[in-house]
C-alpha cells in the first residue's frame, strides 16, 4: 500500500503543479513531515527535489 501511495504521489508531482501538502493528503498522508520522510526513503529524493529533477529532465 505504501508503494502504491508513493508511486501515485510521484506521478502527481510529475504531472501537476499541485502543492506538495495537497498531494500528500490526496494519497492518504495526514502529516506532510511523515510523507516527506517516507517519500525520501522510497525515492532517495524529497518530493520537491523529485519534482525539480523531473521538470529539468522534461525540459531537456
Amino acid at each position: 500500500l505504501k508503494k502504491l501511495r508513493l508511486n501515485h504521489a510521484a506521478e502527481l508531482l510529475q504531472t501537476t503543479s499541485q502543492p506538495i501538502n495537497l498531494i500528500a493528503e490526496s494519497v492518504g498522508y495526514r502529516n506532510q513531515v511523515n510523507f516527506n520522510r517516507q517519500f525520501k526513503q522510497y525515492k532517495q529524493l524529497t518530493p520537491s527535489q523529485y519534482r525539480k529533477k523531473y521538470k529539468v529532465a522534461a525540459a531537456v
